[in-house]
């Protein structure tokens, strides 16, 4: 089923992150998304579209209040674009300018795998609100493919047979997960990564977090998610260049 949408500039966009693009989805997803955009007018945008990362996420009621940008009211998705990766699509011989003076455009889009230049292991980073031992709220990065992680649990690495808790996964924040019941002691993680559908449990082999974490410290897990959903994204970005190709599996979780 093709997917469409239409992306927006705001007023004061920021550049912290070239290609950085929040979008307002009623779904949650469990960890940044990499997103091929792709602009429907071909006189003013290239034909293999731009890259973007999921960085957050709002609600269409929020997003009214928080932004005054033009927007296609009938769409069910949008997506708030810096500049940058806004003036990123445009067609060789456009101007940036020509393209984010439209500040509403119709877009063609699609999730596609995400691939680090260096084999990334997945990492956790503890939060700033954390507090050792009990609350603990932990940040996934280096996720890889096109999975989602569903579900997290900890539980102490140095006691037999394990006590598994859940973690839960904090709304409007991609890839956030907390809890105010952690153990004390260095900590094991295991998670549920799906990929569009079904999921498998994957578990760190012993101690992920010492016993003596504090905010801002990020920890490997050793885990590899490189996962792709079964057939999608077929094409490479520079392949695809017809619409009838930008086509999602109906088994793709989204």
């Amino acid at each position: 089923m093709l997917r469409e949408s239409v992306i927006n500039t705001p007023k004061e966009a920021t550049t912290m992150h070239d290609h950085a693009v929040s979008s307002w989805i009623l779904l949650l997803v469990s960890s940044r998304w990499i997103m091929q955009l792709r602009c429907r007018d071909r006189r003013l945008c290239r034909e293999d579209g731009v890259n973007v990362v999921v960085a957050d996420l709002a609600k269409q009621q929020q997003v009214h209040e928080d932004e005054e940008t033009n927007r296609t009211a009938a769409a069910s998705l949008q997506f708030l674009l810096t500049k940058d990766a806004f003036a990123a699509m445009a067609e060789h011989g456009v101007s940036a300018h020509q393209l984010t003076a439209r500040h509403t455009i119709e877009v063609d889009f699609r999730r596609i795998p995400c691939e680090y230049k260096k084999k990334k292991s997945l990492a956790v980073r503890v939060e700033e609100t954390s507090r050792n031992p009990s609350h603990l709220a932990i940040q996934m990065l280096y996720q890889g493919g096109q999975t989602d992680i569903v579900a997290v649990e900890i539980a102490q690495a140095d006691v037999m047979p394990s006590s598994w808790r859940y973690m839960t996964r904090r709304e409007g924040a991609p890839g956030v997960w907390s809890t105010s019941r952690a153990p004390a002691g260095p900590l094991q993680l295991r998670i549920v990564v799906t990929a569009g559908s079904g999921g498998k449990w994957l578990r760190s082999d012993g101690e992920v977090l010492r016993a003596d974490w504090q905010p801002g410290d990020v920890y490997d897990t050793g885990l590899r998610v490189t996962d792709v959903a079964a057939r999608s994204c077929r094409l490479s970005c520079a392949r695809s260049t017809s619409i009838e190709e930008w086509t999602w599996s109906s088994d793709d979780n989204f």
